[in-house]
């Protein structure tokens, strides 16, 4: 699994991020097919105006999104 290959603290931030995504999608049942441009897009100002993030922190967050995407 991706705990076994990262140390506590990236598994923590990971986490954090991944908990921001969940709070944005509330949808359970997302599949890949629905993430779309347009989703990512929204996802994007959520993150920057409702979640009221940096610009190193959104940046961070579309990481942490496509790490998961490449893991899966």
């Amino acid at each position: 699994t991706l705990k076994n290959n990262i140390s506590l603290t990236t598994y923590i931030n990971y986490n954090r991020y991944l908990n921001k995504f969940s709070k944005f999608a509330k949808n359970p049942n997302l599949y890949f097919q629905d993430i779309t441009v347009s989703y990512l897009k929204d996802y994007e100002h959520f993150i920057r105006n409702t979640q009221k993030n940096s610009n190193s922190s959104a940046e961070f967050a579309f990481k942490i999104v496509k790490i998961f995407f490449n893991h899966a």
